[in-house]
């Protein structure tokens, strides 16, 4: 009697002990799969930001350069009629038309060439805007992005579907594929609309100066005054250093397929001195206790007097000096890391 109650006791305490490493070993399980999901979402975040930052850049630059060339073209208008009142004097005879071409290159004239031309600038300015930034309204493309990274969307967005099923790989793989071709198509469409605005801009300016050159021709009988063709540009290699873009008097440059970043700009972005070396043409940054050194023209570097080969030589760009993206990582230990889509050199240091 004693020996089967010794057992039951025995099976009892077994079982307790096996339930309670079943249930630890769930819990473990769901904590790892918490965990992955908390990761994944936080990637794929940081990489709807490069998209949100690149696109807004890119408006940002298309304004800054509309608005000076604006400016710079209503002074040369301005400018060239000054000269023309000084030779055609207005009078009771020509006041009039004097006054008529005067509102037509007037920017606040909204009847005038000009003045049409400022009001459709910024209607399409007001629509490239509204793509690519978040709360507008109507939603914009951004908005729809963000909101398939969101657990709490309304719309049942991506990462929502995938929270709902942190276990199942299957899941997890179809939502984040999902993610990735969100990403894409959002940034090509963005593109489209830039690049859609930049030609609807162009055309109006080239318009403008078709009719203000006309008119100025038909009234004061002179020939057209040269003005300076608007090129848009943008920025074709970006580079974001712990979730911030940056600016550089130098920017990157693809050569011959690798990236080339300017050294000293990203180096001291990154705490570190860098010094250069006019007879040795070389250069020497310091950061902590790790010394790099490099010249011109050479693949070979040193880190600490240990040899590094850098996948191209370094050259010299403008002022310059230009290493491959991949120097900054083993350099000074940073993260680096190539967004083929929006053409973008990530580092991260934290």
């Amino acid at each position: 009697m004693k020996r089967q109650r010794l057992l039951a006791i025995l099976g009892l305490t077994a079982a307790l002990v096996a339930g309670s490493l079943g249930t630890s070993g769930a819990a473990a399980q769901a904590s790892d799969y918490e965990q992955r999901y908390e990761a994944d979402k936080a990637e794929a975040e940081k990489y709807y930001d490069v998209v949100y930052k690149v696109a807004n850049a890119d408006k940002d630059a298309l304004v800054a350069q509309v608005t000076a060339d604006m400016e710079s073209l209503a002074e040369l208008l301005n400018n060239d009629y000054q000269e023309l009142k000084k030779k055609y004097p207005p009078g009771p005879a020509n006041g009039l038309i004097h006054n008529q071409y005067q509102r037509s290159i007037d920017p606040g004239n909204t009847l005038g060439s000009f003045g049409r031309y400022y009001e459709s600038y910024k209607r399409i300015r007001d629509r490239y805007s509204n793509d690519v930034k978040s709360g507008a309204y109507p939603k914009s493309l951004i908005d729809d992005y963000k909101d398939e990274l969101k657990p709490d969307s309304r719309t049942g967005g991506a990462m929502k579907r995938y929270a709902a099923n942190k276990a199942d790989d299957d899941v997890r793989e179809k939502e984040l594929e999902s993610i990735r071709q969100t990403r894409e198509n959002t940034y090509k469409q963005i593109l489209e609309e830039r690049n859609r605005a930049v030609q609807e801009i162009l055309e109006d300016r080239q318009k403008l100066i078709t009719d203000v050159m006309n008119y100025r021709q038909r009234i004061f009988d002179e020939a057209p005054i040269a003005v300076k063709p608007l090129t848009v540009s943008f920025a074709e290699i970006k580079v974001m250093i712990d979730g911030e873009l940056q600016t550089f008097e130098q920017p990157p440059v693809n050569d011959s397929g690798n990236v080339l970043v300017p050294m000293r700009a990203i180096f001291e972005a990154l705490g570190a001195t860098v010094l250069w070396n006019q007879e040795q043409r070389a250069v020497q940054a310091k950061k902590g206790g790790t010394t790099i050194d490099l010249k011109l023209g050479s693949k070979d570097a040193l880190i600490n007097g240990s040899p590094k080969t850098l996948d191209a030589p370094a050259k010299l760009v403008g002022s310059s000096t230009m290493v491959p993206i991949r120097f900054i990582s083993e350099a000074l230990g940073a993260k680096v890391e190539w967004d083929q889509l929006t053409q973008t050199v990530l580092i991260e240091t934290k």
